[in-house]
C-alpha cells in the first residue's frame, strides 16, 4: 500500500486504481495472446498478504503486485513492501507465480530494484548475481538482505520478483494501445470508467471477472465492447437476433420472441419430486404459487448454471430462444446446441462449436477465449431426446467443459430431472404451468396476429371445458388452442381434437394457406409420419437422421423423385424440422408421442394390454395414454391390465383412471368398477399419491353415482386433495349439508378454512350458514367450541349468504367476540356502530389469540382510512397492537392510493408514536416507496434490531447497489453484539436474494430471485461475522448458512465441515431453544445444495435425530440418493418409524425411487415389501 498521510494518500490511491484499470483493461481484451498473457481474473485489495492487485491469469498463474508511488531505502514503507514480499512468496505462492512492483515515479532506488530483479531472473546462483551487480545495485541489496534476513533469502524473493515503471502518461498510452472496442481504440473515457468502477470496489476485495465487467459496463455506461471484427461474430449477433423467433409450425403465424414470447414463471425444483406419466398433467395446484425465480436475469454470477425441468410443451426450447434473442446484442455470445447432435459428434464441446457450429454459422470465433473468459453463454437443449446409452458421455463432455471453463454460463432443458446423473454442480428450475393471468398474457401477445380475439373470452372459454382448461396451462396446447381453434365454436373439445386439429395444419397446410403445393400428399404424409414416429420411440429415441427418415418413405413409395418430393414436404410442411445438421425431429416431442400412439393403436391394437410396463415411464408414458384414449374400444385392454397384480401404490390402476379421465372410451359399470378402485386406494394412500388420486378422480369421476366415493367424500383429510374439488364440481345441497355436519362435529382445533371445498359451501348458501348458526348452540357448547366453529364463516363470502343471518349472529351478545366479529365481517359493509364498538373492545384486549379477528372489520367500515387512523392514535389500545395493525395496513385499506395518501399523513405526524411511524414506513417501502427505504437504510445505525433487519430484507424490491453497499457499511458498523448479528443475518440472504413479500404484517411469501447487484459486500460481512469467536455453536451455524445461501463458497465448505464434525444431533448444544432442529435442518439444507448426494454415515446420523425437521430430512436425502440400498433403507425406516409424518414422507420416497429403479413394491399389511 502506498505510504499514509495527506495529499500523497489521495494521489496513491488515485495511482492505485489506475494501475488497476490498465488490469480490467487487460482483461477485456480478446486479442490473441497466450495462456500465460490471457487475464482472467482481477482482485483489488485481496486478501493476501501482497493485496493491492492480484491478477489471475489462463495457464493458472497468479501476479501479486504491489502498487507505489515512489521507492525510498529505510523507509517505514520499504521495510513494509519487501516484508509483504517475502509473507507472499511463503504463504500461498505457487511454482509460476509472479511477484510485481509498480512504480510511478522513477528514481535511484526504483532503478536499482528493477536491475536487481532482472539479474536475479537470469542469474544461476547468488554468486552469479552478486558478480553481475555494480555499486548502485549493492545499497539497495544490502537493505533487502537486511529486512529478510540473508542474502539467499534477497536472492529467492527478487528472482520471482519484477519491477515496472508506469507513470499516468504510460498508464494511457498503454490503454490506447489495447484493441477492446472491435476494430477502433479504445475510447478515452475507458480509463476513467475503469478507474471509478475500482475505486467502488477496492474497499469490499473487489473482484473482477470479463463476462461480468462488460455486462456492468453496457448496463452502467450505456459502453458495448466488440469483439475483433475477424472473428465474424457481428453478422452472428445479427443472425441470431434475426433466428429469436417463434413459430407455429405448418400455420403462418410466427414472430419475433421478443414480442410473441411470454416469460414463464419459474420456482426452484424439487429434487424429491418424482416425474412419470402423471407428471404430464400439470397440477392445477401449483398456478398460484409465487415464482421464484426470474429466468430473465439469467446468466449472473450466482445464476449461471441452470438446468430448467418441464413437461413437454412447457415452453423450454421457446425459453432457450428467447434468451438467445434477448442476449445477441451482447456483451455475452448466446450459442444454441442440440444435446442430440451433439451427442452423436465425436467431440467435445469446444470442438463442436469450431467443426460444427462454426461451419454452419459461418464464423471464426475464438470459441475457447470466449468460453474462458465467461462471455460464451451454451445454451443446451433436448437431453430427453438424446438416447439412454449416450447420455453418460454426453454428460461427461459437459461437466469437462464446466470444469475447464467455470465462468462459462449454461442452461440445459429437460423433462426428467431424474437423468441429470453426473451433471457438475448446478441450479435445477422448474416451469410452473400458467395461471389465468399467464394465458391473459399470452392471448394478449397473439391477439394482433388472430383477429377479434380478448383475453379476457379466452380464459372465460377455457372454464367451461375443465379438461380442456388444464391443456391450456401447458403453452404448447394454448399455443395450438389459440392457432387452430374457433373459441367461439359451442362444440367440446378433448385433448385429442386439440392436437388433431393442429396436425391438420400440418398434413395439410393448403387448408389454412397458400402452400404451392398442387396435389395433396396428406394421407401419405400421415402415415409416414407415424410410422416414422413409433420407430424412433421403439429404439428410445426422440427425432431421426435423414436416412431413417428415407428409409422409412421408401416403404411407401418406389420412385425416387416421389420419395425426394416427400422428404421435402415433411420438411416444409413443419412435420419434421432440423434439429441440427444432421438430425432432424418432430415439432414437439409430444407431437412424435400423439403419432406414435395412432399407430399403434391402428397397427397393433392386441399388443396394448402387455405394455403397462412402458406406460409408467418415458418414452412411452404419453404414447399408452393416447393409445388407450384413441382405442375405440379401450374396455378389454383395460379389463386387461386391471388384472394384473399392482404395486403398493396402484400405479396400473392410476394409470387406467387417468387415461379415462383424458377420454378412453368405457362403460359406465367399468368406469364406476374403476372410481371405486381408485377411491379405495385414495383413503388409506400416501400424501403424493393421495393428491394424484384426488385430482384423477376430480378430473374423470367427480360425477360417478358410487356410495363409497360419497362416503370418502366426508374425510376431512381429503377435502383439500380432490373431495373439495368434488364436491363443488357436484353442487349437492345434500351431499355439502352432510359433509358440512362431519366438519361442525369435529370442529374443536380446526382452523375451518377449506379451499377447495369452500365452493359448495358457497352454492348451498344460506342452508349451509344455518347449519353452522344452529351448531353455535351456547346451551349445549363451550365458548372455545363456538369460536372454532365458527372459522368455517371463512368459507364463505357475502354474495353467497343472506347478510341477515350472518347479523343475527354478530349481535348475539352470547355468543363468543371471535365468533361475532367473524359474523360481522361475513354480513359486509357498512359496519353498524356496535359493531365498531366491539371491534375497538377486541383490539383492547390482552388476549390477542381470542381477539385478532377484530382487526378484520377496519375493511368492511363505511370509512375504512378513517377507522384505521382513529385506531392507530387511540391510547387505549396498546403499543404493540398498533404497531401490528400499523403492519396491515396493506390489507385493510386496500386501494393502493389511499393507503399510500394515509401512510404518508401518518408517517409526518410526530403525534404518532415512533415504532407506528417505522412500522407504516416499512410497509411503504415493501410496496416500492424508494424515498422511505433510503432513509430506513440510512436509520439502520439507529433503529431497534427487529426494524433494521426488516429493512435489509426488503432489498428484493429496491435493486439499488449503491445503496445496497451503502446499507452495508451500516450494517457493519451497527451490529457488534452476536445477538445483533444472528439476528440480521437470516434477512441478509431474504433481501439479497429473495423478494419479501412482506403482505401479512411483518410476515409473508419468500421467493427466490437472482442475486441483488449490491450483493458483494454483504457476502463479505457475513464472511466476516461466521469467525467470529464470541457466536455460540448454533448462532454460528445460523450465521454461516445465511452466508452459504448468500453465495459464499468458503463458508459453505466451512457449513460442510461443521456438520459432518456433528456427532450427535440432539446434544444440549444444538437442542436449547431449538426442539425441532430448525438451526440444522436450515443448515443441511444449504449442504444440500452443495452436494446433494450425502455419505451414508451422515445420512444415519440424522435417521436417529429424535427431532422431526432433522430425521425428516434424513428421509428426503436419504430418496433423493436414488439407488437401491436406499430404497431398502427406506422400506426398513417405513416399518420401524413410529410417527406418522416420517412414515408418510418414507412412504412417498418409496413410491417415488420403485419408480425411478423400476422395482415393484408391494403392501406387506400396514408396510411394504420389495418383490
Amino acid at each position: 500500500m502506498t505510504e499514509s498521510g495527506g495529499s500523497a494518500t489521495q494521489a496513491g490511491i488515485f495511482y492505485q486504481n489506475s494501475i488497476a484499470a490498465l488490469a480490467l483493461a487487460d482483461l477485456l481484451n480478446l486479442d490473441h495472446l497466450s495462456a500465460r498473457e490471457r487475464l482472467l481474473e482481477v482482485r483489488v485489495e485481496a486478501p493476501e498478504h501482497v493485496d493491492d492487485i492480484v491478477l489471475r491469469f489462463a495457464d493458472g498463474h497468479q501476479d501479486f503486485q504491489s502498487v507505489k508511488l515512489s521507492l525510498r531505502l529505510q523507509s517505514v514503507a520499504w521495510t513494509g513492501l519487501w516484508q509483504s514480499l517475502r509473507a507472499q512468496l511463503q504463504s500461498g505462492f505457487g511454482p509460476v507465480d509472479q511477484l510485481t512492483i509498480v512504480v510511478a515515479e522513477r528514481n535511484a532506488a526504483s532503478d536499482a530494484v528493477a536491475q536487481l530483479c532482472d539479474r536475479a531472473a537470469t542469474a544461476v546462483d547468488l554468486g552469479e548475481l552478486v558478480r553481475r551487480l555494480g555499486e548502485t545495485h549493492r545499497p539497495a541489496l544490502a537493505s533487502i538482505e537486511k529486512i529478510l534476513g540473508g542474502a539467499q533469502e534477497a536472492f529467492e524473493l527478487l528472482r520471482r520478483t519484477r519491477l515496472l515503471h508506469l507513470d499516468q502518461d504510460a498508464i494511457e498510452n498503454e490503454l490506447g494501445r489495447r484493441r477492446l472496442t472491435g476494430a477502433s481504440p479504445s475510447l478515452p473515457s475507458l480509463l476513467p470508467i475503469l478507474r471509478d468502477i475500482v475505486g467502488g470496489a477496492a474497499r469490499r476485495r473487489g473482484l473482477f471477472r470479463p463476462a461480468s465487467l462488460r455486462r456492468r459496463l453496457k448496463l452502467e455506461h450505456d459502453l458495448l465492447l466488440g469483439e475483433p471484427p475477424e472473428w465474424g461474430l457481428a453478422a452472428f449477433r445479427t443472425a441470431t437476433r434475426q433466428m429469436a423467433r417463434l413459430t407455429i409450425p405448418g400455420t403462418s403465424i410466427s414472430g419475433a420472441a421478443e414480442d410473441m414470447f411470454v416469460w414463464p414463471r419459474a420456482r426452484t425444483f424439487d429434487i424429491s419430486k418424482r416425474t412419470d406419466f402423471e407428471s404430464e398433467n400439470p397440477d392445477l395446484s401449483e398456478i398460484g404459487e409465487e415464482s421464484g425465480i426470474d429466468l430473465r436475469a439469467f446468466p449472473t454470477d450466482q445464476f449461471d448454471r441452470v438446468v430448467v425441468v418441464a413437461g413437454p410443451g412447457h415452453g423450454k426450447s421457446a425459453l432457450l430462444t428467447a434468451i438467445a434473442g434477448r442476449l445477441a446484442d451482447g456483451p455475452l455470445v448466446p450459442v444454441a446446441v442440440p444435446l442430440a447432435s451433439l451427442a452423436t459428434a465425436d467431440a467435445g464441446v469446444i470442438q463442436f462449436l469450431r467443426t460444427t457450429i462454426s461451419s454452419e454459422l459461418e464464423v471464426s470465433a475464438d470459441w475457447e477465449r470466449l468460453a474462458e473468459q465467461g462471455l460464451l453463454v451454451l445454451l443446451l437443449d433436448g437431453l430427453d431426446e438424446v438416447p439412454a446409452t449416450s447420455r453418460p458421455q454426453l454428460m461427461k463432455r459437459i461437466s469437462t467443459f464446466s470444469a475447464r471453463y467455470p465462468q462459462s454460463p449454461w442452461m440445459l432443458t429437460v423433462r426428467d430431472a431424474a437423468v441429470l446423473g453426473g451433471l457438475p454442480q448446478s441450479a435445477i428450475v422448474e416451469l410452473l404451468p400458467l395461471s389465468d393471468d399467464d394465458i391473459e398474457r399470452f392471448a394478449a401477445t397473439m391477439r394482433d396476429r388472430l383477429g377479434g380475439l380478448q383475453p379476457w373470452q379466452v380464459v372465460r372459454r377455457l372454464r367451461l371445458y375443465p379438461d380442456l382448461d388444464r391443456l391450456a396451462r401447458i403453452p404448447l396446447f394454448l399455443m395450438m388452442l389459440l392457432a387452430t381453434t374457433d373459441l367461439n365454436d359451442p362444440r367440446p373439445l378433448t385433448r385429442s381434437d386439440l392436437i388433431e386439429g393442429y396436425l391438420a395444419t400440418l398434413f395439410s397446410p393448403e387448408r389454412i394457406k397458400a402452400t404451392g403445393a398442387s396435389d395433396d400428399r396428406g394421407v401419405t404424409l400421415r402415415a409416414i409420419a407415424e410410422t416414422l414416429a413409433f420407430e424412433r420411440l421403439e429404439q428410445q429415441e426422440i427425432g431421426a437422421t435423414e436416412r431413417e427418415v428415407r428409409v422409412v418413405i421408401n416403404r411407401f413409395v418406389s420412385g425416387v423423385a416421389e420419395a425426394d418430393a416427400l422428404f421435402e414436404r415433411l420438411r416444409t410442411n413443419g412435420i419434421l424440422r432440423p434439429q441440427s445438421a444432421i438430425r432432424l425431429q418432430f415439432p414437439y416431442p409430444i407431437v412424435q408421442e400423439y403419432l406414435a400412439a395412432r399407430h399403434l393403436v391402428d397397427k397393433y391394437p392386441d399388443s396394448l394390454h402387455q405394455r403397462i410396463e412402458d406406460a409408467v415411464q418415458r418414452p412411452w408414458a404419453q404414447v399408452i395414454q393416447f393409445a388407450l384414449e384413441l382405442a375405440p374400444d379401450a374396455e378389454p385392454v383395460i379389463k386387461a391390465m386391471l388384472l394384473r397384480d399392482d404395486d403398493a401404490f396402484a400405479t396400473g390402476l392410476r394409470l387406467v383412471g387417468r387415461c379415462i379421465a383424458n377420454g378412453a372410451i368405457v362403460s359406465d359399470r367399468l368406469r364406476l368398477d374403476v372410481a371405486e378402485r381408485l377411491t379405495a386406494f385414495w383413503v388409506q394412500a400416501p400424501s403424493d399419491a393421495r393428491e394424484r388420486v384426488g385430482r384423477v378422480l376430480a378430473d374423470g369421476f367427480w360425477n360417478i353415482a358410487s356410495p363409497k366415493l360419497e362416503v370418502a367424500l366426508h374425510h376431512r383429510w381429503l377435502l383439500d386433495q380432490g373431495a373439495g374439488d368434488i364436491l363443488s364440481k357436484r353442487a349437492d345441497l345434500k351431499l355439502t349439508l352432510s359433509v358440512l355436519q362431519g366438519l361442525i362435529a369435529d370442529a374443536r382445533g380446526s382452523m375451518g378454512i377449506h379451499h377447495s371445498f369452500k365452493y359448495a359451501l358457497r352454492a348451498a348458501g344460506d342452508p349451509a350458514i344455518q347449519a353452522i348458526i344452529d351448531a353455535m348452540n351456547t346451551d349445549t357448547v363451550d365458548a372455545d367450541l363456538i369460536t372454532d366453529i365458527s372459522g368455517l364463516f371463512w368459507n364463505f363470502d357475502t354474495a353467497s349468504i343472506s347478510p341477515a343471518l350472518a347479523l343475527n349472529v354478530a349481535r348475539d351478545e352470547r355468543l363468543s367476540w371471535q365468533a361475532r366479529f367473524r359474523a360481522y365481517l361475513l354480513a359486509g359493509a357498512p359496519l353498524e356502530h356496535t359493531g365498531v364498538e366491539l371491534a375497538i373492545k377486541g383490539l383492547e384486549q390482552a388476549d390477542w389469540n381470542r381477539n385478532y379477528a377484530a382487526r378484520d372489520l377496519i375493511g368492511v367500515h363505511a370509512d375504512p382510512s378513517a377507522f384505521f387512523e382513529q385506531l392507530l392514535r387511540s391510547p387505549t389500545i396498546s403499543l404493540e397492537r398498533r404497531v401490528d395493525l400499523a403492519a396491515g395496513i396493506a390489507r385493510h385499506i386496500e386501494d393502493e392510493s389511499k393507503r399510500r395518501t394515509l401512510a404518508r399523513t401518518l408517517i409526518g405526524d410526530d403525534a404518532i408514536d415512533l415504532e407506528v411511524r417505522i412500522a407504516l414506513r416499512l410497509i411503504e417501502a415493501r410496496y416500492g416507496d424508494a424515498e422511505q427505504f433510503e432513509s430506513l437504510v440510512e436509520e439502520i445505525p439507529t433503529l431497534p434490531v427487529q426494524h433494521a433487519a426488516t429493512t435489509i430484507a426488503l432489498f428484493g424490491h429496491h435493486p439499488n447497489r449503491t445503496l445496497a453497499e451503502r446499507a452495508a457499511t451500516l450494517t457493519r458498523a451497527r451490529a457488534q453484539s452476536a445477538v445483533d448479528i444472528v439476528r440480521i443475518a437470516n434477512s441478509v440472504t431474504m433481501g439479497l436474494r429473495n423478494v419479501f413479500e412482506m403482505d401479512w404484517g411483518f410476515g409473508g411469501a419468500v421467493r427466490a430471485a437472482a442475486p441483488h447487484a449490491g450483493i458483494a459486500p454483504w457476502i463479505e460481512l457475513l464472511e466476516d461475522w461466521s469467525d467470529r469467536t464470541d457466536l455460540a455453536p448454533r448462532d454460528r451455524m445460523r450465521v454461516r448458512t445465511a452466508a452459504a445461501g448468500l453465495g459464499s463458497e468458503p463458508i459453505a465448505a466451512a457449513l460442510e465441515r461443521d456438520l459432518l464434525a456433528i456427532d450427535n444431533f440432539d446434544a444440549e448444544v444444538w437442542t436449547e431453544d431449538d426442539e425441532l432442529g430448525h438451526a440444522i435442518s436450515s443448515a443441511l439444507h444449504q449442504l444440500g445444495r452443495r452436494f446433494p448426494a450425502l455419505g451414508d454415515d451422515l445420512i444415519e446420523r440424522l435417521l436417529r435425530s429424535k427431532r422431526y425437521n432433522i430425521a425428516m430430512y434424513g428421509v428426503r436425502v436419504l430418496g433423493d440418493r436414488g439407488d437401491e440400498p436406499a430404497l431398502r433403507r427406506l422400506v426398513d425406516l417405513h416399518r420401524a418409524k413410529p410417527e406418522w409424518g416420517l412414515r408418510d414422507l418414507a412412504a412417498n420416497k418409496i413410491e417415488q425411487l420403485a419408480a425411478r429403479l423400476q422395482i415393484v413394491v408391494r403392501k406387506d399389511g400396514a408396510s411394504y415389501r420389495i418383490d
